[in-house]
């Protein structure tokens, strides 16, 4: 780019240099100055055009405007009382993943085959998102897909990850971890466990159709 700036401005004083060689009147020496600008500007957005098609053409990305950034989103949070009373919402599913039920939180210890006692807890880490490619504003968790557990407190953290595999930098802020979920009230045998966000009415949730099977025993 610096080359064809300077190119540019090598044409502004060569007429400018002519100019005042050959033309006496003032009147015209000021016209043609003023047509070596013009020339000028033109120059520079002629490379402006140029420097466009060649990245273009070259597959690279062109700027038009600012970066997107990725923001963490604000949690919103439900008294236990409208937790219970959410609805899942028809439409488009979320985009989530269950990385793993633990038996701690923020550690690696899953139970084998996700066997957990009863009157325990155990924890879920994954990430969670909208069909939008954007945070929730509250994570659902929902066991046996009626028993609904508020996970927001724990969700928003960074999964660069997942953002880069949906090219959407707005995922970046979709992770959770360390949701803790009680087995009791819990009959013993087979249950399963999904996660899903909170919709704008704050009256349903948006379920991912990812369904991890755990066991009581």
């Amino acid at each position: 780019m610096l080359a064809h700036v300077i190119e540019a401005i090598a044409i502004f004083f060569v007429v400018r240099f002519f100019a005042s060689l050959y033309i006496a009147r003032a009147s015209i020496s000021n016209g043609v100055a003023a047509g070596a600008i013009v020339i000028f500007a033109l120059a520079l957005w002629a490379h402006g055009a140029w420097y466009r098609s060649q990245n273009a053409s070259a597959g690279l990305p062109v700027a038009t405007g600012p970066a997107v950034e990725a923001t963490q989103p604000t949690p919103i949070v439900l008294p236990r009382a409208e937790i219970a009373h959410l609805s899942a919402a028809t439409g488009s599913p979320a985009l989530a993943a269950i990385d793993a039920i633990t038996l701690s939180p923020g550690l690696s210890d899953a139970p084998p085959g996700n066997v957990v006692r009863p009157g325990s807890r155990f924890f879920v880490r994954g990430w969670a998102a909208s069909a939008d490619k954007v945070p929730f504003q509250g994570l659902i968790v929902v066991i046996d897909q009626h028993v609904k557990i508020d996970g927001t407190a724990h969700y928003g953290g960074a999964r660069p990850d997942v953002s880069k595999a949906y090219n959407a930098p707005n995922m970046t802020y979709t992770g959770f971890n360390g949701v803790p979920v009680s087995t009791a009230g819990l009959h013993k045998g087979p249950h399963s466990l999904q996660v899903g966000g909170l919709s704008t009415d704050r009256r349903h949730y948006i379920l991912a159709p990812i369904i991890v099977p755990f066991t009581v025993q």
